[in-house]
């Protein structure tokens, strides 16, 4: 009888995990089955948003969320797929009038299962083109430049542009022309992949780095990986050091960069917060009116000033501040150019780096064998650039850049138009 109770525990233990499984997928579709009313304001909310969502996102935000949607998309039809892709999350379609939006939905593990994520990761126009996508990018307020191309052993085959050969702040896009460097350098023996080092002085978020212990041991693929996959600030401006201001400047005018004296001196993250700082005017007015090398004694003689520890943080808020004088700047050619030549001579540890976030929801990343990414954002500015390989083993970059130095643009609009490209890249 024992051996009889012990055979049943033991049989019941190992469909525990399948059952809780598929439990909580059961509860993922039939709050994805809630979410076209709950979208439309035909539905109560008060039973749907975990707390814990709630204190990320407030019941008004999530409101104009919805509302936003709908302005622009038109009203809600229906509940159009759902794809599972882990423990009480998954993949979302829910059919607009005008386009398919891609939700990523997660779900409490416990009863009664309410949505404790909720991220919009693109748009799917219906019927769409690469002439709707280009009209919907030279729509946008401020300025825009995009661009689609195919590469080869030559120079890009460019598919789809507007303006790509405009220079525009790109944030964190930059950090591209880093890893090309140290990857460079890597290649030639100076360093290696699994060099330890020690992390430099903080800068701000994004990142985790800025909170780890002062001097910490790292290898150079760690804060690589840092640097790209989660647009780490401190992680980078460790990588600069390693790397050399002066040649990491030198890798952006050979790979081909068609403005760099807009760029150069490139700046370390902690650098371009402080000179944003009002206290603060007069180097930056000097760093706007100096030429590259006046800039770099810029930033010798004045380092003490550039540090985190005189940022005012009230100073940077949801307001463009400075964006067309103290940035990283690039086109979309750039941009292309620089995908190209990682992709030609960086190896494999910088393109496996490159993909560790693809910056795409599930159902579009299956579209491709591989995907890298490396986008870019602050007030005002949003960046989002993609190297595609595609079933078929053919190559191609989606880039694309919106500034408006009067008002912050909107995230998830930019970033649908992106998916929208990729979708059409993918067909």
């Amino acid at each position: 009888m024992m051996r009889i109770l012990t055979a049943l525990l033991l049989l019941f233990a190992s469909l525990l995990p399948t059952a809780l499984h598929a439990q909580a997928d059961a509860a993922l579709r039939k709050r994805a089955a809630e979410l076209p009313a709950i979208l439309s304001g035909r539905a109560d909310t008060a039973d749907y948003l975990a707390p814990s969502f709630l204190a990320e996102v407030p019941m008004a935000r999530f409101t104009a969320i919805a509302r936003s949607l709908i302005e622009q998309n038109g009203p809600v039809l229906r509940l159009q797929n759902v794809t599972p892709d882990g423990p009480a999350s998954g993949v979302v379609e829910i059919g607009y009038e005008r386009v398919v939006v891609t939700i990523r939905l997660a779900v409490e593990p416990d009863s009664p299962h309410r949505v404790s994520g909720f991220l919009v990761t693109g748009s799917q126009a219906r019927a769409d083109s690469l002439g709707k996508l280009l009209d919907d990018v030279k729509a946008l307020p401020g300025i825009s430049a995009f661009a689609i191309a195919e590469l080869g052993d030559g120079a890009p085959r460019w598919i789809l542009e507007h303006d790509r050969d405009r220079q525009m702040a790109v944030g964190s896009a930059y950090k591209l022309y880093i890893l090309g460097e140290l990857a460079r350098q890597i290649a030639a023996g100076e360093h290696r992949w699994d060099e330890v080092t020690t992390l430099g002085l903080a800068s701000l978020p994004s990142g985790i780095t800025q909170k780890w212990p002062k001097s910490s041991p790292v290898t150079l693929h760690s804060l690589a990986t840092l640097m790209i996959s989660l647009s780490d600030n401190t992680a980078t401006d460790t990588l600069l050091d390693v790397a050399g201001r002066d040649r990491v400047d030198a890798f952006v005018r050979a790979s081909g960069h068609a403005a760099p004296e807009r760029t150069l001196p490139i700046l370390k993250t902690a650098e371009a917060f402080s000179l944003k700082m009002p206290a603060n005017a007069a180097l930056r007015e000097r760093w706007t009116k100096g030429d590259i090398a006046q800039r770099r004694a810029l930033l010798r003689d004045a380092a003490a000033d550039l540090v985190i520890e005189r940022i005012d943080f009230a100073k940077l808020g949801s307001m463009p501040l400075h964006i067309d004088t103290v940035e990283w700047f690039a086109s979309p050619g750039d941009l292309a150019g620089i995908f190209d030549r990682l992709r030609k001579t960086a190896g494999p540890e910088a393109m496996a780096i490159m993909g560790v976030s693809p910056g795409v929801d599930a159902l579009t990343a299956a579209r491709f064998d591989y995907i890298g990414f490396k986008g870019g954002s602050e007030a005002g500015v949003i960046s989002l650039n993609y190297l595609l390989r595609d079933k078929r083993g053919r190559w191609f970059t989606v880039t694309g850049t919106w500034n408006n130095s009067a008002r912050d643009v909107d995230g998830p609009r930019f970033n649908g138009l992106m998916v929208r490209a990729l979708a059409l890249v993918g067909r």
